[in-house]
């Protein structure tokens, strides 16, 4: 009998053990399941946390290249002022020497000016006087025509041209010609530039005679003269 309850005993026992393992299996599952899915959601955050950091990581190093372009771009932007007011400083100093040479060129620009306003009015009289010489040897050569039958034309550079008939006895109809130029360098005033038939050292002849009328009859005589022959 003792045998029997030593038995059950040790069966009651075993059942209680088998009992308490089992819950204690369970447990372990529930908590090593709990473990895992804890080390999961874990896991997962710090994979996440390691992304924002590595992103940060990135931004960091972005942004310290974007701080070392602007760093270099302001250098750049100082050094370009720099320039600028070494620049500005050269143009005063420019300023400074030019104010002086504008006040010396406006000085010889108003005499340069005062000269040319002189030349200016010595220019008008003198074409004023030209003109007035013109005039009179018109109304000369008027005269000249009925009286010597000469034919006169004036060009537009000044330059006149004489034709006389009425010189060959055999030939009444022949024409003589010469032309005469206005020329201040020459003592009369009048230079002959051409003459037909030539005559020589007609600029002589007339080298010393300013009125117009002696040149007109000196030159009809040299004419004469060359067609009779003397």
């Amino acid at each position: 009998m003792a045998e029997t309850i030593v038995h059950k005993m040790d069966s009651i026992l075993r059942d209680e053990v088998a009992k308490k393992r089992e819950e204690f299996d369970r447990y372990t599952e529930s908590h090593i399941a709990s473990l895992d899915k804890e080390n999961d959601f874990h896991s997962q955050r710090m994979r996440h946390h390691n992304g924002e950091a590595q992103q940060l990581v990135e931004n960091e190093k972005k942004y310290q290249e974007m701080a070392e372009q602007l760093r270099m771009r302001l250098e750049e932007e100082r050094a370009e002022l720099e320039r600028c007011k070494e620049r500005l400083e050269e143009l005063k100093s420019e300023e400074a020497t030019i104010t002086p040479e504008l006040a010396k060129v406006e000085g010889e620009v108003h005499n340069v000016q005062k000269e040319v306003d002189v030349l200016s009015t010595e220019t008008k009289r003198h074409l004023a006087a030209r003109e007035y010489r013109m005039k009179e040897m018109t109304k000369g050569i008027k005269f000249y025509q009925e009286r010597l039958g000469l034919n006169f034309m004036r060009s537009s550079d000044g330059v006149m041209k004489f034709e006389f008939v009425n010189i060959n006895p055999e030939n009444p109809g022949k024409v003589y010609s010469f032309t005469l130029t206005l020329c201040d360098s020459a003592p009369s005033g009048f230079k002959i530039t051409n003459s037909s038939p030539t005559i020589e050292n007609a600029d002589e002849i007339v080298a010393n005679m300013s009125d117009f009328g002696k040149i007109v009859i000196t030159m009809r005589s040299a004419f004469r003269k060359h067609a009779l022959g003397e």
